[in-house]
């Protein structure tokens, strides 16, 4: 969720590992527009798998054990839109998937600052500041796809939350009674430890003080299911409001105030729904809320309840994307999830070489031709965005610089893309 193109034409790649005869669906849409980005996917080979590329979704079946590739970019015209990627495997939680988590306030959505080193999105909040935690949810991938359910709090006969979530720190003062919301019991909510879900004893007394922040405006506790009801802005409907994902089926809003303020430094929030029916949970989702310094010298451990899939990043002209770790087989696999702001990496210099005759040679006989055989493949643009990113130097791929100008640019990757997807020229 709030992954997108930043600039016209921008092309992004995400890694998946698969073992050969596992199979997989990756889905990916707009979540403001109608319509599906473009999607290319190549085997550990470079050998492409689909043909009709700005459909819904893929379906494939790995032939052999390795690293595939989806390069995703705009369908048709070079827009900046958001888009999402769900990827479903065999051994996927089947229940609801969160289609967005993160935080925002009433004026101004939030997306993230970068991608902790687990791939977490980090959203970044001022001391003292009120925001709204969100997250939304539809239903899953599986063979039974029923909607997740509403409440944040038990209901019923004592039925357990449909959607949960914790903390790895104490919000406010990380009072233990649940649902001090009110006056003369105004308190925060304690960490969860060890950080992951249970479903008796303290841990679940947690879950439900956490929940008790999620209302929907009407004082109960459950999530809004109508887009004029969201605390979230849209250009899609007529009074400016509306779910972030146009596919969510409802949202959770939850309103952070200083009774039970997140501390200063990184604090992570996981989140789980469980739909109507089978009262089954889908996939754990992660996020990191930041107050205080944007940019801390350094991070404390953080504890992690699920594996996240990994981005290849695409460098632009001033900003290059962070990545996000690689997808692996491992229980449970997780909503692919990469967005990030972009900061311009380190450049790398190109010392000019010079031939006996002492005639300068710069630039390469085909852009992003590391491997010097007359194609481009996946492990070559793999190998020409870290040199953007500053992972590597230029000396590991001299062709990657198709422009002679010492440094890797967007004009360079472009290069690199339009081989690969061209041919060598």
């Amino acid at each position: 969720d709030g992954t997108g193109f930043a600039i016209p034409g921008e092309v992004d790649s995400f890694a998946i590992s698969m073992a050969a005869g596992e199979s997989a669906t990756i889905l990916k849409n707009y979540t403001e527009k109608p319509g599906q980005p473009n999607m290319r996917l190549f085997d550990p080979d470079g050998k492409i798998l689909n043909t009709d590329v700005c459909t819904g979704q893929v379906t494939f079946t790995a032939a052999k054990t390795g690293t595939y590739t989806a390069l995703i970019s705009p369908c048709q015209y070079t827009p900046t839109y958001l888009y999402r990627l769900v990827l479903s495997k065999g051994d996927c939680a089947q229940g609801p998937v969160i289609t967005t988590f993160g935080v925002t306030t009433l004026l101004d959505p939030q997306l993230p600052i970068g991608l902790d080193e687990a791939g977490r999105p980090i959203f970044y909040k001022e001391f003292g500041q009120d925001f709204f935690v969100i997250l939304e949810a539809r239903a899953g991938a599986g063979t039974n796809r029923f909607n997740p359910g509403p409440f944040s709090a038990p209901y019923g006969d004592g039925e357990a939350p449909d959607m949960q979530m914790i903390v790895s720190r104490p919000l406010g003062d990380g009072s233990p009674v649940v649902c001090d919301i009110s006056p003369p019991d105004f308190g925060g909510v304690p960490a969860t430890v060890p950080f992951q879900f249970s479903d008796a004893g303290i841990p679940q007394d947690i879950v439900h003080d956490m929940g008790c922040r999620f209302a929907d405006g009407a004082g109960n506790f459950q999530a809004v299911q109508s887009d004029d009801t969201a605390c979230t802005r849209s250009n899609r409907t007529t009074f400016g409001f509306g779910f972030a994902d146009r596919s969510s089926r409802l949202q959770f809003c939850g309103r952070i105030v200083s009774a039970w303020a997140f501390p200063d430094g990184d604090t992570i929030v996981a989140a789980r729904v469980k739909d109507q029916q089978n009262r089954e949970f889908g996939a754990v989702r992660e996020i990191v809320v930041r107050v205080g310094d944007p940019n801390p010298p350094t991070q404390s451990p953080t504890p992690s309840a699920t594996p996240s899939p990994t981005r290849i990043p695409t460098s632009t002209a001033t900003r290059t994307r962070t990545p996000a770790p690689t997808a692996t087989a491992t229980k449970p696999s997780v909503l692919v999830t990469a967005t990030a702001t972009r900061t311009r990496p380190p450049t790398k210099t190109r010392t000019p070489t010079r031939t006996p005759g002492g005639t300068e040679t710069v630039g390469p006989s085909c852009a992003g031709d590391c491997g010097g055989d007359g194609r481009v493949t996946i492990a070559d643009l793999t190998t020409v965005i870290n040199i953007a990113l500053g992972n590597l130097v230029l000396e590991d791929c001299p062709a990657a610089d198709s422009n002679a100008s010492g440094e890797i640019e967007i004009a360079d990757v472009i290069a690199a893309v339009n081989s690969a997807l061209n041919g060598c020229t």
